[in-house]
């Protein structure tokens, strides 16, 4: 393919214009804010002497006349350990500089030897950076071999230094070099290729990245000029996304981009003029939201207008996005609006959004204003208030909990959840304290955190709940539960003071024996199954084996013959030899024949 090339015969001047150019990178792109400190030092000095300001070595002179106190007064640097005497990156950085711009080839590569030393790897990096943008000018191939003494995941910002010079320098021999280097360090450098070509039609960026097979990486160069000429034209740059031959989801990031800018140029009507262009985008909300975000910020009833009227593939999501951000500054207001909507889904949805906005804004308020919203909102409106309310004042959370219409009903996870994640003892002695029909509902959520700070009290507790049925479970098997995941030992402990009541019992037991197989003790498990009363133990064994088996097929495989019994001994085996998964059975990816073979043996008649 042929290419429109730079001069290639550009050596002269370009000491300066490397220095130029570093000077404003290291000025612009990380250490402005330091900058200041500098500036008025730069300008006095400028009053006194423009001539010696206007040029490079003026302006390095002063700046590192101009550093704070501590920092070296004179210009006298000649090596990498002086830069550490600076106490400013700014300062560092133009001293470096100043090092660079007359220093040859030997004086480079001393450098960067130097800079080896360096500890901070960050700084070391940004050091070598700028002294392999010197030595490209001199020898870029030379410059490349160095770079690639560093390792292939650090070396980017190396690559991408001297390849910034070697474009500039000698376009062809750059692209050359890039072909022959390895794909890591080459994605770098045709970045820089491609985006140093600004004068050349997308096709001939495309075409030439198809030669190094980076097609993708010419359309990321060509989506971020795009994107940075919308500052200029919005409409272009949007149009020139849309017919890449990106797919949507690369796309959106772009357009998001490019219409936020839009919106800050023309306001409502860029969002008006994209809105049939993207009909055919999966999701075309995520385009839509900041903009949005930005045109509620400075006229929300106007930009919930504007969504209102948007096309069916969009409006649902705009008046979501206009909602969520009216209502944290004005829910009021935006509860009005989203009243004259007349999709009686997409209005309950909304007022959702605003409810919670409020609530979160002042719940006492929202609550006062309850008769703004429609009768089937309550229910949210209180529940968000609620929650809101037991963050802050658990007990006046809860107080209002019980004023509430069927408030315990519906309401007691959010308010005890949240009273007893910040004070499980406190939340407790309330529930103590209130009728005892009223507790057991209120309690099983309660004690999941009473374990964690009180143990005993926890099991005290919950035995002294009534089981309801035969069907349920008493509420100490919650706190062993619990209790088994942080200490299993205590939890054993606790296990001979559960009620005998089959289920809890039962499942008491396998909550613990699950917690010792996963901690490899299956043989301690399995002993405490043995402790269950006979009629129980069938159902904790069918369990325990199958968990077992779960867990450690092998080592269950391994373990058969030291089951205490043979009835054990054939259970394990049957629950090993029935291990499917719809119709792929499971055993043959962990034992040959011979050894299925051998577990069959510890069968034993089912009809005896």
């Amino acid at each position: 393919m042929q290419h429109n090339t730079q001069n290639t015969n550009r050596q002269s001047g370009t000491t300066s214009s490397f220095f130029l150019g570093a000077l404003v990178a290291a000025v612009f792109l990380g250490i402005i804010g330091v900058a200041f400190v500098f500036l008025p030092g730069l300008i006095n000095n400028a009053a006194d002497d423009t001539s010696s300001t206007n040029t490079v070595d003026g302006l390095v002179s002063n700046a590192i006349n101009s550093t704070s106190p501590g920092d070296p007064s004179s210009g006298s640097l000649d090596d990498i350990a002086s830069l550490s005497e600076f106490k400013s990156d700014f300062a560092r950085s133009v001293a470096l500089l100043t090092m660079l711009e007359q220093a040859n080839e030997s004086k480079v590569l001393e450098l960067l030897e130097q800079s080896k030393s360096i500890a901070n790897p960050d700084r070391r990096l940004s050091t070598q950076s700028d002294i392999m943008r010197r030595l490209a000018i001199i020898d870029p191939v030379k410059a490349m071999a160095h770079a690639t003494q560093v390792a292939w995941n650090r070396r980017a910002p190396l690559v991408n230094a001297i390849f910034s010079e070697w474009v500039q320098l000698d376009f062809e021999a750059a692209v050359e070099h890039a072909r022959g280097i390895i794909d890591s360090d080459q994605r770098v450098a045709l970045e820089v290729i491609l985006k140093s070509r600004v004068d050349w039609s997308d096709q001939q960026i495309v075409d030439l990245a198809r030669e190094f097979g980076q097609e993708a990486l010419a359309l990321d160069v060509l989506e971020q000029a795009h994107v940075a000429s919308a500052l200029d034209d919005p409409e272009a740059a949007w149009n020139a996304i849309l017919k890449d031959s990106r797919g949507d989801a690369e796309q959106r990031e772009a357009l998001r981009d490019i219409l936020e800018y839009w919106v800050l140029r023309d306001g409502a009507d860029a969002v008006s003029q994209i809105e049939d262009s993207i009909s055919h985008i999966d999701y075309p909300s995520s385009i839509l939201s900041r903009a949005l975000f930005l045109l509620t910020e400075s006229a929300p009833l106007n930009t919930f207008e504007l969504a209102k009227n948007l096309g069916d593939h969009i409006r649902a999501h705009a008046l979501e996005d206009v909602t969520v951000k009216w209502s944290v500054s004005d829910p009021r207001a935006t509860l009005q609006a989203v009243g004259t909507i007349d999709d009686g889904a997409l209005r309950n949805q909304l007022t959702t959004y605003i409810v919670d906005a409020w609530a979160a804004l002042d719940p006492h308020e929202l609550l006062e204003n309850l008769s703004d919203f429609p009768e089937s909102a309550h229910d949210s409106v209180h529940g968000s208030v609620l929650s809101s309310l037991a963050r802050e004042s658990p007990h006046e959370a809860a107080q209002l909990m019980l004023e509430i219409p069927n408030g315990i009903a519906n309401h007691s996870w959010r308010v005890i959840g949240s009273w007893s994640r910040q004070d499980p003892g406190g939340a407790l002695d309330w529930i103590l304290s209130r009728p005892k029909e009223e507790q057991q509902h209120l309690l099983s959520r309660v004690l999941y955190d009473v374990v964690q700070e009180d143990p005993q009290r926890a099991l005290e507790t919950a035995l002294g709940v009534p089981i309801p049925s035969p069907g349920a479970l008493g509420l100490e098997r919650t706190v062993i539960h619990t209790l088994a995941q942080v200490d299993v030992d205590q939890a054993i402990a606790m296990l001979p003071h559960v009620r005998d009541h089959a289920h809890t019992k039962t499942f008491s037991y396998l909550d613990v024996s699950r917690v010792l197989i996963k901690r490899n003790e299956p043989f301690r498990a399995l002993n405490l199954g043995r402790e269950l009363p006979q009629p129980l133990q069938p159902t904790f064994f069918d369990n325990f084996f199958s968990q077992w088996r779960y867990s450690d097929i092998v080592g269950m495989y391994e373990s058969l013959e030291k089951l205490p019994s043979q009835e054990l001994k054939s259970k394990a085996a049957r629950e090993i030899l029935s291990y499917s998964v719809g119709d792929d059975y499971r055993p043959h990816r962990y034992f040959s024949d011979e050894q299925l073979q051998e577990i069959e043996l510890y069968l034993l008649d089912e009809s005896d």
